[in-house]
């Protein structure tokens, strides 16, 4: 059982249960064990039992010589200690140890379960829909916002102009809506410094504004407005003197 001992494959239970098993095998590895025995020595379930000894299996660390199907037969186990050479060696004393089982092997009781056939394994597909998704870049796919765009006098903040003109075009005619655009672009009395963003103008449904007011009458009204203020302290000052 050196061997075993020195073996880093398995740590834990499962080297505990080949260490079990080993410990019931002759010189040549070969012994019969039955999951009753096993579990004295070991105290581990059946299933977990079940699994590790199909890993051993598996491994090449563990080769089922003859298998105790049913009631009063227990599973003759051959432990390899060199599982690399398990392949080449089991197929030259295949026969030997089933004649050597036979003849110095007695029939023992053994109450354990056949182990169940391993479930299909279940291939992870990996997800690509989410890299082969295409990314949509925004375009202006819109005649009618191009033109608007055009025609606008400020092309700023075109993001959100295309946000804006989308929910216009459902209120109005699109070319109702660049026609205005044009005559905001093309009044005299626009000034650029106060000119509207276009999503503001477009949120504002500002293409049913009258045109602007002329700049000389809001001159005009300003000039009239501040000699007003003038007039109407010029009166409160000769009002205090005269009081």
């Amino acid at each position: 059982m050196a061997p075993i001992m020195r073996d880093l494959t398995y740590d834990g239970k499962k080297k505990l249960i080949l260490l079990a098993i080993a410990d019931m095998v002759d010189h040549d590895g070969v012994g019969f064990a039955s999951y009753a025995q096993i579990q004295r020595v070991t105290n581990v379930s059946t299933t977990y039992l079940t699994q590790t000894i199909r890993e051993f299996v598996e491994d090449g660390r563990l080769e089922i010589v003859s298998k105790g199907n049913g009631p009063g037969r227990a599973t003759v186990y051959r432990v390899v200690l060199d599982w690399q050479l398990s392949n080449s060696v089991a197929q030259n004393t295949d026969a030997e140890l089933s004649n050597s089982v036979a003849q110095n092997y007695p029939t023992m009781t053994a109450n354990y379960p056949t182990p169940s056939p391993s479930p299909p394994s279940i291939t992870s597909v990996p997800n690509t829909s989410v890299h082969n998704a295409r990314v949509r870049k925004p375009v202006d796919d819109d005649p009618g916002f191009i033109r608007f765009w055009n025609a606008y006098p400020r092309r700023q903040g075109k993001g959100h102009a295309r946000r804006a003109w989308s929910k216009a075009v459902r209120q109005a005619d699109p070319d109702v809506i660049v026609a205005a655009a044009e005559r905001y672009r093309d009044d005299p009395n626009r000034e650029d410094g106060f000119t509207a963003l276009p999503s503001t103008w477009l949120n504002g449904e500002r293409w049913l504004d009258d045109p602007l007011p002329s700049r000389d009458n809001r001159h005009d009204r300003k000039t009239t407005d501040v000699q007003a203020v003038i007039e109407r302290a010029a009166a409160r000052d000769a009002r205090e003197i005269t009081a």
